[in-house]
């Protein structure tokens, strides 16, 4: 299930990538291919507006690690809700269904805390080398 979340992050990834090579201004060249086949000339890709976009992915995907953990944090089981499970009619109803919310919880956070630690490696190795841009491979 992990390596399936780390997957589509990085198909994620690279179809923003993708998504803003054709999105954003680029310079206007075709395809040069050489004798042998290779790609000689390619299209330049305004790497300044796909860094902005890539540090909105993660702002947004912090934002989202912020709110789960809040959601565990109120999700976790309590005093009063001890006091439902006891007294209440259905309160292992209230109980189980309580506990079965706050492990989903506890799981997206985990899922999403990985997919901002990778974004962050992917946004540390997508930097500046001798004027150009090398971005780090997909596994």
């Amino acid at each position: 299930m992990n390596n399936l979340r780390q997957k589509s992050l990085s198909l994620a990834l690279l179809l923003a990538i993708s998504t803003a090579s054709t999105c954003i201004l680029a310079e206007e060249r075709t395809l040069t291919v050489d004798k042998e086949g290779f790609c000689t000339s390619l299209r330049t890709v305004d790497t300044s507006a796909l860094s902005k976009q890539l540090r909105n992915l993660q702002q947004n995907l912090k934002n989202q690690q912020i709110a789960l953990q809040q959601r565990v944090e109120k999700g976790a089981f309590g005093v009063l809700d001890v006091a439902i499970t006891i007294l209440a009619p259905g309160g292992l109803v209230y109980a189980a269904v309580k506990q079965q919310t706050h492990i989903q919880a506890k799981n997206q956070l985990a899922q999403v805390s990985t997919d901002v630690n990778q974004l962050s490696v992917d946004l540390l190795n997508f930097n500046d080398v001798n004027g150009s841009y090398q971005v780090a491979a997909l596994r």
